[in-house]
């Protein structure tokens, strides 16, 4: 059972653990209708139908303290486990008794956690982004020339060559061809690009996008299902760089569906669960592939993490990057043999 967000849970325990009082927020997460039904009944009877002290409780070990200051920690959700809740405890002192009433307060901050980490991969990935800027420039330069004296030695005027030494060569010419590549790539991700920002129609980017997929859909045997809401709120920002995204995210999934599947797009207006009261135009991708493994969820983000043998690992790195710098957010959700779908939340002008 989810805390209401907006929610504070509170409530007054004595040195015994019993409930002095509790409000209506903590009534409604326990499932207590009336206050007279917790009244001096042990909190931990109440809350998990248990006769002694749940495992690993801190409190009844800050109450035998003479010296208590407040103190927080935090821990899983009791009804579901997904949430995380901080729980703060608050000493009341009355007079020259030693064992005094606490406070336990209550918060589900389980978005506010999300929001932190999203916070801290856009710096982390705006250092990488310096940095790997800075390698590729270097690169670049002995690149040059590695590539002019391989044109040099295969130019078939100047040099008799063995058909076994042409293919060496031309090997060597595809191989620094796939590092430029992975240098511009690299640029594309560290370059600080100003923003054309003017209005997006974003089912027509969609619809433009897909042109470029119809017949890579119909070979891989993918079927496509469209749910493109119409009104969408107004949405102002870089119209290319949001389609090099899509076009980025149909690309992943079109690959993790080697063996067929269904490729569904939607968009909607919507509530940011990450900004109170934010409205948002989101873009979801969802495709039927392998899912991502639970080890490389926390990477997947990440410059040069791929699992694809030819992949850079630099597209979802730029993708999340360009979103970024529109305000934006670019997450995911991946069931391991279902299906993965990415998000992209794009700020609205307006929701009237």
């Amino acid at each position: 059972m989810n805390i209401i967000h907006s929610r504070v849970l509170i409530l007054m325990l004595n040195g015994d653990m019993s409930i002095i009082m509790l409000n209506r927020a903590a009534r409604s997460y326990y499932r207590m209708d009336r206050h007279e039904e917790v009244m001096g009944r042990a909190c931990y009877e109440i809350t998990q139908g248990r006769s002694a002290l749940c495992d690993g409780c801190r409190v009844p070990e800050h109450l035998e303290k003479s010296d208590r200051e407040s103190f927080s920690f935090e821990r899983r959700g009791l009804f579901d486990p997904s949430l995380l809740e901080q729980v703060v405890v608050y000493p009341v002192r009355e007079g020259t008794e030693e064992k005094t009433a606490t406070i336990l307060r209550i918060t589900d901050i389980t978005e506010k956690r999300e929001v932190d980490r999203q916070l801290i991969r856009a710096d982390r990935l705006s250092s990488l982004g310096q940095l790997s800027g800075g390698i590729a420039h270097e690169i670049r330069s002995p690149l040059s020339g590695i590539r002019l004296f391989v044109d040099v030695l295969c130019d078939e005027e100047k040099f008799d060559r063995t058909e076994q030494e042409l293919e060496i060569f031309q090997d060597i010419a595809h191989n620094v061809k796939r590092i430029d590549d992975i240098i511009k790539g690299v640029l594309a991700f560290a370059r600080d690009t100003k923003i054309e920002t003017r209005e997006m129609d974003i089912n027509r980017l969609i619809h433009e996008t897909l042109n470029l997929w119809y017949v890579a859909l119909k070979n891989g045997g993918i079927r496509l299902e469209l749910s493109l809401a119409e009104g969408l709120w107004k949405v102002f920002g870089d119209a290319v760089g949001v389609q090099q995204v899509v076009n980025n995210l149909v690309q992943n999934a079109v690959q993790a569906m080697d063996g067929g599947g269904l490729l569904r797009i939607t968009t909607g207006n919507e509530t940011s669960p990450f900004h109170e009261g934010r409205n948002i135009v989101t873009i979801r991708v969802r495709d039927t592939g392998p899912g991502i493994a639970p080890e490389d969820r926390e990477r997947i983000f990440n410059p040069f993490f791929t699992t694809k043998p030819q992949g850079t690992g630099l597209g979802l790195s730029i993708s999340h990057q360009i979103i970024e710098r529109q305000g934006g957010l670019l997450s995911f959700e991946s069931h391991p043999e279902q299906e993965t779908t990415f998000t992209v939340e794009l700020p609205a002008v307006s929701g009237d």
